[in-house]
């Protein structure tokens, strides 16, 4: 039972009791409330009324609240991790193909990694901004994930049709012409940028700690940027050229969306069930 009586034998002065036996802790019922009341003696006129061995409701809402914490955060560091392996694979690739674009690799390197760089600043800012604003931020991070897809998708294929346009553009307009390749890149790189705020956002609700628990989150997004780096350029390349390449890295972004359709789904069911609840009197 979740309660049990105790009465006082004031004679003896010490607590017994009300299933039978004698001083608590000698008898088997009362082997199990040893802890909170073996042999206690009380000073007379004090009566032991209830001791219970259910937690409080403060416990278990805390418990509950833990738990969907951890589980939030395990979500959006797997997420981030899948989100961190295809933005490097596009970075590699785009690289590659702004050597061809521009004609000297050490100027394809400065602007593709200052493009991407530069949109993934510009794409935290502003989606930061907006994710403060938005009431499902995992739908704001889905569909950030699909517009990665499509537009690094549409950036490959771009510059790969891009050296003839932007040798005729430095004829006319000069410096200028860097414009296209840093637009190209930017454009997709700003939607990166706005990943990992807007996961920031989505879990801040769960009671996930932003200092600590964000740290994590940078982490796994980092670790999932070392392994797209690795496996563009010893796997996927060799394996699928340029635009499978391409495409194999937007099925990452594909399976992060899923990820965050599904825990989005399930918190809007959750937060369906409790509004029908009754309200307790």
């Amino acid at each position: 039972t979740a309660y049990e009586i105790y009465q006082c034998d004031w004679s003896s002065d010490v607590c017994s009791s009300d299933l039978g036996g004698g001083p608590v802790g000698q008898g088997p019922a009362d082997a199990a409330e040893e802890v909170t009341a073996t042999h206690r003696k009380l000073e007379p006129g004090v009566k032991r009324e209830r001791v219970s061995r259910r937690p409080s409701a403060s416990v278990c809402a805390a418990a509950g609240t833990e738990a969907r914490a951890r589980r939030g955060l395990w979500t959006a560091a797997a997420l981030l991790c899948l989100s961190g392996v295809a933005g490097l694979v596009y970075q590699v690739l785009w690289i590659k193909q702004l050597s061809l674009v521009v004609g000297v690799d050490v100027h394809a390197v400065t602007i593709g990694v200052s493009a991407f760089f530069g949109g993934l600043a510009l794409g935290g800012w502003a989606v930061g901004r907006l994710a403060d604003r938005m009431a499902s931020p995992w739908r704001l991070y889905l569909w950030l994930e699909v517009a990665i897809a499509v537009l690094a998708i549409a950036t490959t294929l771009a510059l790969a049709r891009a050296a003839a346009p932007f040798a005729w553009l430095e004829l006319r307009i000069g410096a200028a012409a860097w414009l296209l390749p840093l637009v190209l890149v930017a454009l997709p790189a700003i939607a990166m940028g706005g990943t990992l705020p807007a996961l920031m956002r989505a879990i801040r609700g769960e009671g996930v700690t932003l200092g600590g628990d964000g740290g994590r989150l940078y982490a796994a997004n980092t670790a999932g940027a070392i392994a797209g780096t690795l496996l563009a350029a010893f796997v996927l390349i060799p394996l699928l050229g340029v635009t499978g390449s391409a495409l194999a890295a937007a099925g990452f972004n594909g399976l992060a969306a899923l990820g965050a359709d599904r825990k989005s789904t399930r918190l809007n069911s959750s937060h369906t069930d409790i509004s029908r609840m009754p309200a307790s009197a």
